[in-house]
């Protein structure tokens, strides 16, 4: 691009990249030659009067850095990436600055002579940085630049490079390969998972989340994970950076766990419900501050669910087989409303009229007019349901039955129910994304043969993907013992699950809708091989 009303002609292009630390200045003309001296660049005019000579023609400048995408700046104003070129340019002294994280910066000050073109070409010398990686399971690895391998061996790894561009090499048998190409400018230091050939999910987090985690949402922004951890004493609830599984703050809940939580629209408040106790805790989900507790006046309180006003909460009680109604405004309950035996997963229409509760021990699906206080059980198949999600815009609603390992389907507009699929040994927590294309399915697997399910079977679990419209098998994961809390990002990207009796949590990132079902089905007609133990 030429740049006629001013003094500056500006080209970015590539360089080569370089290690060393490299000066060399040449400047031309097709009358005489340029030279250098230190760090100046001078020219020797063919005699004092052209030079002086105010009408003679400017100078020219081209500047090439190395590596390729530094920074070139002249006088502090000027820049470019790469190249710089400048086609007119006042005589006399001018500052080169060439700069790029990563690499110590170098400045020159040229002397640039009129009707004459100058050319560097300077490269900049890289700082050292640490490089530390482990991976899970440990695999073979090799570190290559420009082709040749630097180091080889078995993670985890630990070496010292120099700033460049660098390519790191993953490989373990029965696993995904891995092989990732970067610029290195920074310390690294990360922990990999291997993915299983043909899965589609990326794990990219197993984090230790402590005393029995029932339940795990990602906060709003997907910036944190906040797990109920059902069995611990001296938190509640703790709250993770969803990246780095470093633990963010532990929420005390008076000496008891916590089995369920809901999260406001606008991620300002969290709730946690106690089963001992049937109480319900409000958390300011900033400072992680226990802001109230509501009493719901029933027994072994569970699943949590706002109105879509947030004007009041629902919780559902096990033992107390009713639904506490909070008024949030007051913090006072305001009634107890009575449902079939043991209500575990609710669902409350937008509205805020309609109520529909999951009963576990018979099996009993029950729709309640909060108005009117009118409910009917709208389906009845004597299994054990626990978990409703739904979709009223595509008036869509899933059931969990984890007796009879099935997942219900009601047609929200005919109450018409139908069976969806049947996944794996005790399916438990489900969740749509955002789009509901997609339901989550956490399954803990085949209990213990002596019926405690605190005890771990002789398989796995697993956390499944299904087409809402016509019920694919998208994906499928291996877990640990008992995947319990599930949730997915309020953007469907990643998906959070934690395994109940291993005390962890598994993070993945979750491809597209149109990724997943061009897929093939990733893992699902291979994974039930591998949910036996060994």
């Amino acid at each position: 691009m030429k740049v006629q009303n001013s003094w500056a002609r500006i080209a970015a292009v590539g360089g080569l990249f370089a290690l060393a630390t490299v000066l060399t200045i040449t400047t031309c003309t097709s009358a005489d030659q340029s030279h250098t001296d230190g760090d100046e660049v001078t020219s020797t005019p063919q005699n004092e009067e052209e030079s002086a000579d105010p009408s003679s023609p400017p100078a020219s400048l081209l500047v090439t850095a190395s590596p390729e995408d530094a920074l070139i700046t002249i006088d502090g104003g000027l820049e470019s990436t790469g190249v710089l070129e400048v086609g007119e340019i006042p005589e006399g002294d001018h500052r080169i600055r060439v700069s790029r994280p990563g690499y110590e910066p170098r400045e020159k000050v040229v002397a640039l002579v009129s009707d004459h073109l100058h050319t560097l070409e300077i490269s900049l010398e890289p700082r050292e940085f640490a490089v530390d990686i482990d991976v899970y399971p440990a695999a073979d690895y090799e570190i290559l630049r420009h082709g040749e391998t630097l180091h080889r061996g078995e993670t985890p790894l630990s070496h010292t490079l120099p700033a460049g561009k660098v390519t790191i090499a993953i490989e373990r048998e029965d696993y995904q390969p891995f092989e990732r190409a970067f610029h290195l400018d920074r310390s690294v230091e990360k922990k990999l998972y291997l993915d299983r050939p043909g899965q589609l999910l990326r794990r990219t987090g197993k984090f230790r989340s402590g005393g029995s985690p029932k339940a795990s949402h990602f906060s709003r922004d997907g910036s944190e994970i906040w797990v109920a951890r059902l069995m611990d004493k001296t938190a509640g609830v703790k709250v993770l950076d969803a990246r780095t599984g470093e633990s963010v703050a532990d929420v005390d809940l008076d000496g008891a766990g916590a089995v369920e939580l809901a999260m406001s629209d606008d991620g300002k408040k969290v709730y946690a419900s106690q089963m001992e106790t049937a109480r319900v805790f409000e958390i300011d989900a900033h400072s992680k501050k226990v802001l109230r507790t509501f009493e719901t006046g029933s027994s072994w309180t569970k699943v949590l669910e706002l109105s879509s006003d947030e004007s009041f909460l629902l919780a559902s009680n096990w033992v107390g087989n009713d639904v506490s109604l909070i008024d949030l405004d007051t913090g006072e309950l305001e009634r107890r409303i009575p449902t079939v035996d043991t209500p575990r997963g609710l669902y409350l229409t937008s509205g805020g009229n309609t109520l529909y509760v999951a009963g576990f021990d018979n099996g009993e699906l029950q729709r309640i007019d909060l108005e009117t206080g009118e409910s009917e059980i709208i389906f009845d198949r004597g299994g054990s349901l626990r978990h409703i999600a739904a979709d009223e815009w595509s008036g869509k609603m899933f059931i969990s039955d984890l007796r009879y390992n099935l997942i219900w389907q009601m047609d929200m507009d005919t109450e018409e129910v139908s069976l969806f699929t049947r996944p794996d040994f005790s399916p438990n927590t489900i969740v749509l994304d955002p789009s509901a294309q997609i339901l989550f399915v956490s399954c803990r697997g085949r209990t213990h043969p002596s019926g405690n399910y605190y005890k771990p079977g002789h398989e796995w679990g697993s956390v499944l993907l299904y087409d809402t419209e016509d019920a694919t098998l998208l994906d499928a994961i291996v877990g640990g013992n008992q995947p319990t809390g599930l949730d997915v990002t309020a953007d469907g990207r990643r998906l959070v699950f934690s395994n109940f009796l291993d005390s962890n949590l598994e993070v993945y990132d979750v491809p597209s809708y149109e990724a997943l079902r061009a897929g093939g089905g990733g893992r699902a007609d291979v994974y039930r091989r591998e949910l036996a133990k060994h």
